[in-house]
């Protein structure tokens, strides 16, 4: 705005970014190998091994936001944010978050 509203600057905001996902999966081991990746699972009739395997996935991501910044002096001012994460990729996926901050200027 040309202006700020009694000291508030409304701010809409978008941002583009990654999201990089870890985790870790077992999957059933016909023939297992010897060490420290391998866990015994009680099943029906027999114990089945199972493997650790650890998996990554990076995602685009798209993150639309809305917020405010309140000048408490000059140069000087504290803002907050409400964005959605949109992580795109592998079924899209929304995460909210809230951000506040300092401004500064000169």
């Amino acid at each position: 705005l040309a202006r700020p509203l009694r000291g508030v600057d409304p701010v809409v905001s978008l941002g583009v970014g990654a999201l990089r996902r870890e985790e870790t999966v077992w999957r059933p081991v016909v023939a297992p190998e010897p060490g420290p990746r391998f866990a015994w699972v009680a099943g029906d009739d027999r114990p089945e091994r199972l493997a650790r395997e650890r998996r990554q996935e990076t995602s685009l991501t798209l993150a639309p936001g809305v917020g405010a910044r309140l000048r408490v002096a000059p140069g000087l001012a504290l803002r907050t944010d409400l964005r959605d994460v949109l992580a795109v990729g592998g079924g899209t996926r929304h995460h909210l978050e809230l951000s506040g901050g300092i401004s500064l200027a000169r």
